[in-house]
């Protein structure tokens, strides 16, 4: 297929294969140490951790299968490996990042639950431990479902000029196009972002109240005697998990509503462009989208998983062990 825009410059081609193969080696590294973790520690045996061991699994094969095709088509300046390969990159492409923005708003949902009604619905959270493969389950088939449509005739896919791999037809003509495309851009992509950032925008305000609470908490009454107000400042640390927790928490949420933003606002910016007027989209908004939203598979072990306490620590464990074998 021929380009109407010019050869990428070496400068460029080098800045974006660069970034991709850090951003492959993470991706590997990072979403293995997770799922070897989740696998092997009985600690980690719980429904938060098997979602991180689904958005592990899901980002894996970012890392393993697509991001080496983007480096080769990048390189190459051609897809290299004919169309059947083409349209089964695109759908597994299509089927991790899926997987991987549902899995998060499970996540997100999950950690809500946790932070606002950690006794008053322990009956439901049970129900949710005894089911949450089910859910797992379901996220994977809700994006099977979207990214095999193309593959039954339910939309298509075409060579992307600019990036020369496959992708969805955004700008496809007729009934089953347009229908596949707004119905993916609303209940694979707009929805489950939605929930998410609902979502996490209510723990925010409940990890702020919270250490609003502490500090009032922390300010000793007029008739309390200085050895009251120490007793009472010492009940307050032992019941509460203390301003430095909520401190976390509110950085931990900031860190994953920002990376996911950082990461996927380009490629959205650039498919809204194509859809309006795709004759004027430059090149380095395609190719920049889509080296960011592959990067964010690279990001979310670190943020979801090893900035858990328990996470990091079993993780620690598994390499302070395998060196200690190896020497």
């Amino acid at each position: 297929m021929e380009s109407r825009y010019r050869e990428e410059s070496f400068l460029e081609v080098a800045v974006e294969v660069t970034i991709l193969l850090i951003s492959c080696c993470g991706t590997i590294l990072g979403n293995v140490m997770v799922l070897v973790a989740v696998v092997m520690k009985e600690k980690l045996h719980s429904p938060t951790y098997f979602y991180y061991l689904s958005l592990a699994a899901s980002d894996l094969i970012l890392g393993v299968l697509c991001i080496p095709l983007v480096i080769a088509a990048f390189v190459l300046h051609h897809w290299p490996l004919g169309d059947t390969l083409c349209q089964i990159y695109a759908v597994l492409i299509s089927f991790s990042v899926n997987s991987a923005i549902v899995t998060l708003t499970i996540i997100s949902v999950d950690r809500y639950n946790a932070l606002s009604k950690p006794l008053e619905t322990m009956a439901e959270m049970t129900v949710t431990k005894r089911h949450y493969k089910l859910i797992i389950a379901a996220s994977w088939v809700h994006s099977i479902f979207w990214a095999i449509g193309p593959l039954f005739n339910w939309g298509s896919t075409k060579l992307d000029e600019f990036t020369h791999t496959c992708n969805p037809n955004w700008g496809g003509e007729g009934l089953a196009n347009k229908s596949y495309m707004l119905s993916l851009a609303i209940f694979a992509f707009a929805l489950p972002v939605g929930a998410m950032v609902y979502t996490y925008f209510r723990i925010y305000r409940i990890a702020r109240a919270s250490k609003r609470k502490n500090v009032y908490n922390l300010i000793p009454s007029k008739n309390e005697t200085e050895e009251n107000a120490e007793a009472a400042m010492t009940k307050t640390h032992a019941s509460n998990a203390g301003p430095d927790e909520d401190n976390k928490a509110l950085k931990t949420v900031l860190l994953l509503v920002g990376s996911f933003a950082a990461c996927w606002a380009l490629y959205s910016l650039a498919t809204v462009w194509k859809l309006i007027n795709p004759s004027s989209v430059p090149p380095w908004i395609v190719r920049g989208g889509l080296v960011l939203t592959l990067c964010n598979s690279c990001i979310n072990p670190f943020i979801y998983s090893i900035r858990d306490g328990i996470m990091k620590q079993e993780i620690k464990g598994l390499i302070f062990k395998r060196f200690c074998k190896s020497s």
